[in-house]
C-alpha cells in the first residue's frame, strides 16, 4: 500500500452488507475495487546461508567456537563468552 492511501476492501463489503438491510449511510460510493493482476508474481528462491551447519556437527562446533573467540576478543569479560569456552 502506498503512503497516504487507505485500504477500503473490508469497508466496501461492510457497506454492501449494510445496504442489504437499508442501513447504508448517505455519501458517495467507494471507488471500485482494484482489478487483480492477470498473473501471479514470479516465485522467489530462498537460499539458507550456513545451512550445512545444521547437518555437520563438527562445522557447527567450529562456527560456535569462532563466535565465542570473537565475543571474547571484543569484550574479555563477556559472561556468555566465558561460559561458552570449552573446559580445559
Amino acid at each position: 500500500m502506498r503512503p497516504g492511501t487507505a485500504h477500503l476492501g473490508p469497508c466496501r463489503r461492510i457497506r454492501r452488507q449494510l445496504a442489504d438491510y437499508g442501513l447504508d449511510w448517505e455519501g458517495p460510493a467507494y471507488p471500485p475495487e482494484p482489478v487483480a493482476p492477470a498473473s501471479l508474481p514470479a516465485r522467489w528462491q530462498l537460499t539458507v546461508l550456513g545451512g550445512d551447519l545444521l547437518t555437520n556437527p563438527v562445522q557447527l562446533q567450529d562456527y560456535e567456537r569462532g563466535l565465542t573467540l570473537l565475543r571474547l576478543s571484543v569484550d574479555p569479560i563477556d559472561a556468555q563468552g566465558n561460559l561458552d569456552q570449552p573446559a580445559g
